[in-house]
């Protein structure tokens, strides 16, 4: 993970740690990549981040719009599994709950219940919990985030919860009122296709406007 390959083979490979940054201290051992910025798990649970931070997608407030150099950003328990967006990220932590910071205009959090009546909150420039929103949903154990959407697994990994844009189909509502879901929604259930309870779903996934399970 010391390297971001380039797509362009005539330009070197972007260096994302070098000895100067002490990158044997990090230790990272996953990686989630948005739309101009990087997310860096380390095997201690840590967050580094670096990159555009323009909507707050690395949830570093203020008005920080880039980072530049790897940035550990705090969370009250140890980061097991982050996923980025078009330019928000998504954030599972050992205790099972769910951050997010960066742009929610397409309700990509689902957080219309966090909101004020008044108007509709477009980003969120910090790091902000939205574990308490999943109704139904008893523990998260698994978030992935597509270009203007968010999935989230219950912990039996039968049931998947999705928000944001809809307006492929993305979230697998296939008749919905509106194209954004604001708040988090149940969009598959593998007990229905199958009633035993010893078949789970191993893996989610999310792409630009499509899911596979």
């Amino acid at each position: 993970f010391s390297k971001l390959s380039a797509i362009n083979q005539d330009l070197p490979p972007n260096v994302l740690f070098t000895s100067e940054d002490k990158a044997d201290s990090y230790d990272p051992i996953d990686m989630a990549i948005g739309e101009g910025f990087i997310l860096i798990i380390t095997k201690d649970g840590k967050l580094i981040v670096r990159g555009d931070n323009f909507r707050g997608q690395l949830g570093i407030s203020g008005k920080v719009i880039q980072v530049f150099e790897p940035t550990e950003v705090n969370l009250p328990a140890p980061v097991l599994e982050a996923s980025c967006g078009h330019n928000f990220s998504v954030i599972r932590t050992a205790d099972d709950r769910v951050f997010g910071s960066g742009a929610h205009n397409k309700g990509q959090f689902g957080a219309l219940a966090l909101e004020p009546k008044s108007g509709h909150t477009k980003r969120y420039d910090s790091i902000t919990s939205f574990y308490e929103l999943i109704t139904g949903c008893d523990t998260c154990i698994g978030v992935r985030a597509g270009k203007t959407f968010t999935l989230f697994a219950d912990a039996d990994m039968r049931r998947i919860y999705g928000a944001g844009k809809n307006h492929s189909y993305q979230l697998g509502l296939a008749i919905y009122e509106d194209e954004l879901v604001s708040i988090p929604t149940l969009v598959f259930d593998l007990g229905l296709a199958s009633p035993s309870k010893s078949e789970k779903l191993l893996q989610i996934k999310a792409g630009h406007l499509h899911t596979l399970y």
